[in-house]
């Protein structure tokens, strides 16, 4: 039994560390990345594998159409090279914890269910019953947030790159 990883979206730093995988101390027999390898510039996707998952196919020659193209991979090589001479990894743990401790003290208000998240993979659960944490009706909760986001031209809009600052 194999073990694959999906680090498609919080890979690269968005939870505090290369990959979230490292917040669970285990061992992927296969890692899928895209996205944050890149910061999005350029599409670009990736597998990674043990020995023993690649040793049976190292033998077997397959070209994709894009495969290889060296832009995308320039571009995730330079990106990792920013990430590292800049910190962005402890970045995103540090930033991540301090918006997360603004983000619980919103847990008073009644339809906050919990705040929760590791670096800056972040959530705020809504709720339209906190004992219950029963969820709102779709319907009710797109209207909550639309209503929410154009409630006033002041209205921030969370990014979720992890180069943020205070």
């Amino acid at each position: 039994i194999l073990l694959i990883i999906d680090e498609v979206i919080c890979g690269f730093g968005r939870t505090g560390k290369m990959f979230g995988i490292e917040h669970f101390n285990i061992q992927a027999d296969m890692l899928t990345m895209a996205k944050g390898i890149t910061s999005g510039y350029v599409p670009l996707g990736a597998v990674g594998c043990t020995d023993a998952v690649m040793e049976p196919i190292e033998n077997f020659f397959h070209l994709h159409t894009y495969g290889n193209h060296p832009v995308p991979c320039a571009a995730a090589l330079k990106n990792i090279e920013i990430m590292q001479q800049e910190n962005l990894i402890q970045n995103s743990e540090e930033m991540g914890n301090y918006f997360l401790a603004g983000l619980k003290n919103l847990e008073q208000h009644p339809i906050v269910g919990e705040a929760r998240g590791t670096g800056l993979w972040l959530a705020l659960d809504l709720t339209s019953d906190k004992k219950s944490r029963a969820p709102f009706p779709s319907d009710r909760l797109n209207h909550i947030i639309a209503r929410a986001s154009s409630s006033s031209k002041n209205s921030p809009v969370c990014s979720r790159t992890f180069s943020v600052a205070r």
